[in-house]
């Protein structure tokens, strides 16, 4: 795992090679006046939906299917609650902060990427989601904001990301950003029981526009 403090140096992604099963978490990337506006814009706005879940299903068109009941399939897992911000399904999608977190993390990218989805996963202590994967090819890159303007480490809420060593846990910070490989295994842990509240992260995935070279593996899968 790399760790970057982004009021100690730019972030400049040329530096690394994200072909590469890497997962880099990036600090101190926005004011606190901006993830106090997420913090209010999605945890008390009124763009929720409930009933989606890690492996969620879409429509023809890719967005995601609400009326698809997850809950009655055989594999368990308690639906939890998401807003489509990308393709827009939220009252928020329009507020220009979404667009703000992407150009901030990913402008310095040495490739161009096409975005797929942005989605907010709300989560509480009863939400455990299943290990999935954001896309089944090299090329996807995934990141993930951490929109809470608290939280204690002591709440648990981490990220599972799986490495060859084993997995890692990325746990949520205000304004943290963690990004990795989209076909990286990962999933989303809910707080324990001592934080009633939701957690909540904001999910880019995108896709390179022009793809790495076929002999590239993932050595993972």
């Amino acid at each position: 795992m790399i760790e970057i403090d982004a009021s100690k140096e730019s972030l400049d992604w040329s530096k690394y090679d994200l072909a590469k099963d890497e997962i880099f978490v990036i600090d101190n990337l926005f004011p606190w006046w901006f993830v106090e506006h997420l913090d209010t814009t999605l945890l008390h706005g009124f763009g929720w939906q409930y009933g989606l879940c890690s492996s969620h299903k879409k429509n023809a068109d890719g967005t995601p299917n609400f009326e698809y009941d997850k809950g009655a399939d055989e594999e368990f897992e308690v639906p939890c609650f998401k807003q489509s911000i990308y393709p827009p399904r939220s009252e928020s999608s329009s507020d220009p902060s979404y667009g703000m977190i992407f150009k901030a993390v990913m402008s310095t990218l040495p490739f161009e990427v096409e975005l797929g989805e942005i989605l907010v996963n709300g989560q509480q202590y009863i939400h455990n989601t299943a290990v999935h994967q954001d896309c089944s090819c090299d090329n996807g890159i995934s990141f993930i904001y951490y929109v809470n303007r608290k939280w204690k480490e002591s709440w648990g809420g981490a990220t599972r990301v799986q490495t060859e060593d084993g997995w890692v846990e990325i746990f949520p910070k205000p304004g943290r950003v963690c990004l990795f490989k989209g076909n990286i295994p990962h999933h989303g842990m809910p707080p324990n029981d001592t934080y009633r509240g939701l957690r909540a992260t904001l999910v880019y995935k995108t896709m390179r526009k022009i793809p790495l070279p076929a002999t590239r593996k993932n050595t993972i899968l």
